[in-house]
């Protein structure tokens, strides 16, 4: 999964995460996993985002899925 920056998608992320409930403290809105993390949060806050911010959004949400089913499998066979 690789994100990059356009023009004001920095700007749009920053005020992602000032609006987040659980906030970064001294995000460097630049790093991937800072976007991903702000895109979940305005999913599950049921924020819009639009334009390639919004594929981005489905494409985090997609690959988030997956990590979540791996880590139910890593938990129910380990007994935890």
């Amino acid at each position: 999964m690789h994100f990059f920056l356009y023009g004001l998608g920095e700007e749009v992320v920053r005020r992602l995460i000032n609006h987040q409930k659980f906030s970064f403290e001294n995000p460097k809105c630049t790093d991937p996993h800072v976007k991903a993390n702000a895109l979940l949060q305005a999913h599950f806050s049921r924020q819009i985002v639009g334009g390639n911010l919004a594929s981005d959004q489905q494409e985090v949400f997609l690959s988030a899925s997956r990590l979540l089913q791996a880590m139910v499998d890593v938990i129910s066979s380990n007994g935890w």
